[in-house]
């Protein structure tokens, strides 16, 4: 509203006037402290380039914690593998000791020495076989093998009863 504007006010008093001066002049001012160096307003929103460079950085965080993650899931089903293989090799033990053979299958163990027969960690069957190789002392041992995240026996990512807790060969 400009002063030409204000002749109407005036005449009701000068009372009317000053207010409208002083709002004119406070608006004013606030427009001005809304306006940065370069002509934008202030708090007008983000520009394309902070967009995406904010989803750049998202990106980025989220793709490391998942490769981060991806290889502590493998390492804890490794281990929970190794534990489920040692649960069944005492109890295939067991049986042994009570019928002097080992059980043609692993259903045989239920539910005097298991209480259910157990899947790997990637939800596979582990390989049984009751007449496998022999130990250093020439006693018969029995196969036990969780053929891993590949799901093939003979494969880099099976695991071995016997040899689950040696050493890895470097």
């Amino acid at each position: 509203m400009s002063t030409k504007n204000l002749a109407g006010v005036a005449k009701v008093g000068g009372v009317a006037k000053s207010a409208m001066l002083r709002l004119m002049a406070r608006a004013g001012r606030s427009e001005r402290a809304r306006v940065g160096v370069a002509g934008r307003r202030r708090g007008a929103g983000f520009t394309l380039l902070e967009m995406m460079l904010v989803v750049l950085i998202i990106g980025m965080l989220a793709t490391v914690s998942v490769v981060a993650i991806g290889a502590r899931m493998n390492a804890a089903r490794e281990s929970t593998t190794k534990v489920k293989l040692s649960e069944l090799k005492t109890a295939l033990l067991s049986y042994q000791m009570e019928y002097a053979a080992y059980p043609e299958r692993l259903e045989a163990l239920v539910p005097k020495f298991i209480e259910k027969v157990p899947k790997d960690a990637w939800g596979k069957d582990f390989f049984y076989s009751p007449t496998g190789a022999t130990d250093p002392s020439g006693a018969p041992r029995f196969e036990l093998i969780s053929t891993g995240r590949s799901g093939e026996r003979g494969g880099q990512d099976n695991i071995n009863v016997w040899t689950m807790d040696a050493a890895p060969s470097q």
